[in-house]
């Protein structure tokens, strides 16, 4: 039996000339959480995706936002 059931959702931090769009992101996992979906994974790494090349600040900002949303 497969220990893992629901939705995951995996999305991709949007980027505005380089730098993270955060309203866009926010409003991307506020929609995703609105949907019913059981996880969100951010800060993957897909290959070949723009988001996959965020250093560390701006990857930290991303895991920031992403808890704010969380604890609300």
């Amino acid at each position: 039996m497969n220990a893992f059931t629901g939705l995951s959702a995996f999305p991709l931090a949007p980027l505005k000339d380089d730098v993270v769009d955060e309203a866009s992101f926010v409003r991307l996992v506020e929609r995703l959480a609105g949907s019913g979906v059981e996880s969100i994974t951010v800060l993957g790494r897909p290959a070949h995706t723009p988001s996959s090349r965020l250093t560390s600040a701006p990857g930290a900002r991303v895991a920031e936002v992403v808890r704010e949303l969380a604890l609300g």
